[in-house]
């Protein structure tokens, strides 16, 4: 799989977080709407794959993680997951010139709360000259700096300058300011910090959030839904296809369970909240994710897709994509057996069960699914009509809540969906 350079290892470990808001009250159709008509907005400009429109609905997605306490993904100090989406060819973020020389990316380590750093030079960074071994403690020292540190490291008596990147390891949450660590011989007089132009052009952001399970943390449960949709289009009149019912309706859902799976934080499970990207490129942001980890140990994937209406499942029901590959539909009936909310008879229309972010788990054998309250049949898909003010704002908000109800058995442990056959799906 393709990957994108611009993250090192680091200790994965939990931060305490403290709600005051019940559990049970923080699926609301006021924030419902709230999110949804942001993600909708003309100002994102209908989220197409590599605009800053798209980095802009990640920063937000992630700032909501942020606020929920969940944890970036194991390895990761933010919630960006980056993927090479339109290249096989390795690409690095950042690039250095340290007095007018370009520096191998073997020399330096670049570390940032921006996902994409803007251009700086010597004065922005306040310059620390260091002797010692390469251990985490001297990045530790200036974790939390209010300015930008540049250390640079002349002591290193490898003849090559290369960094031995294997023994650092980080807090596990983003410098306060930027830090770059150079390896060089002479001493800077002039350096240059840019982004590689074709990460910018290349490279998107799965969004990963982690609650950590309390008893089963090695079982995953994966709620899931794509950010992206088509961007906009040349010519007169409305030129932005918004994509609130796709998939801004599933990413808002996406963000509720978050809150609401946080508030209560009993869940036995670990549960992943996955944003993708790429997927109206062909699911390759999800396929990037879904090789990240073993299958044994995720044992459910609920994505959910275009749930703002309603014209094949009706008020208050949603259907399953290919039900039939697993159990996963019967165990979400049961659970929802004195909800005003059903399950309905699928639609399997233009093949959604193969076509939307669940496929690329389920082809790895897990029961992975898509919730749906409508199809490509409605007459706003992949157009400009999909906006904010067309979506059933009370029924998603009751369809959130019932997904939340639902999947409570999943979260908990005591139910496990049986196993795709990937075989089937050939």
């Amino acid at each position: 799989m393709k990957k994108a350079f611009c993250s090192i290892t680091v200790y994965f470990f939990i931060q305490p977080f403290l709600f005051a808001q019940n559990p049970e009250d923080s699926i609301q159709e006021k924030e419902v709407s709230g999110t949804l008509n942001f993600l909708s907005s003309d100002a994102l400009k209908g989220r197409g794959n590599f605009t800053p429109e798209l980095v802009t609905a990640a920063n937000y997605i992630a700032d909501e993680f942020r606020s929920f306490g969940l944890q970036p993904f194991p390895g990761d100090f933010n919630f960006h997951l980056p993927f090479n989406a339109s290249t096989a060819k390795d690409i690095y973020r950042d690039n250095i010139k340290w007095n007018e020389k370009k520096l191998d990316q073997s020399q330096f380590i670049y570390l940032s709360r921006e996902i994409l750093p803007s251009s700086k030079t010597l004065s922005d960074f306040n310059l620390i000259e260091y002797n010692g071994r390469f251990t985490d403690s001297i990045f530790f020292a200036h974790w939390l700096d209010t300015t930008n540190t540049l250390i640079w490291w002349k002591g290193n008596q490898s003849g090559n300058r290369d960094l031995p990147l294997e023994n650092f390891r980080n807090p596990g949450f983003p410098p306060f300011r930027n830090i770059l660590f150079v390896s060089e011989n002479s001493s800077p007089s002039s350096l240059v910090v840019t982004i590689n132009e074709q990460y910018r052009k290349n490279v998107l952001f799965d969004m990963i959030g982690v609650l950590p399970g309390k008893g089963k943390p090695k079982e995953i449960i994966i709620f899931s839904a794509h950010y992206d949709h088509i961007g906009s289009t040349e010519g007169p009149g409305d030129a932005i296809l918004n994509g609130a019912n796709d998939d801004a309706s599933g990413t808002t859902a996406l963000l509720m369970l978050a809150k609401y799976f946080s508030l209560r934080n009993d869940n036995e499970r670990s549960i992943f909240f996955c944003a993708f990207a790429g997927e109206e490129l062909g699911l390759i942001g999800s396929t990037f994710f879904s090789s990240m980890l073993k299958p044994q140990y995720v044992k459910a994937v609920i994505n959910i897709e275009m749930i703002g209406k309603t014209n094949v499942a009706g008020n208050n029901s949603f259907f399953v994509t290919g039900a039939n590959y697993s159990n996963l539909e019967k165990i979400l009936k049961a659970n929802l057996k004195n909800n005003v909310v059903k399950v309905s008879p699928g639609s399997e229309a233009g093949k959604l069960f193969q076509r939307s972010d669940n496929f690329p788990f389920a082809l790895k054998g897990i029961p992975a699914h898509t919730i749906m309250c409508s199809d490509d049949n409605d007459p706003c898909y992949h157009k400009n009509c999909d906006e904010a003010q067309r979506i059933e704002i009370r029924n998603m908000t009751n369809i959130i809540k019932a997904i939340a109800s639902a999947t409570e058995n999943l979260i908990n442990g005591k139910d496990t969906p049986t196993r795709i056959k990937p075989w089937e799906l050939k």
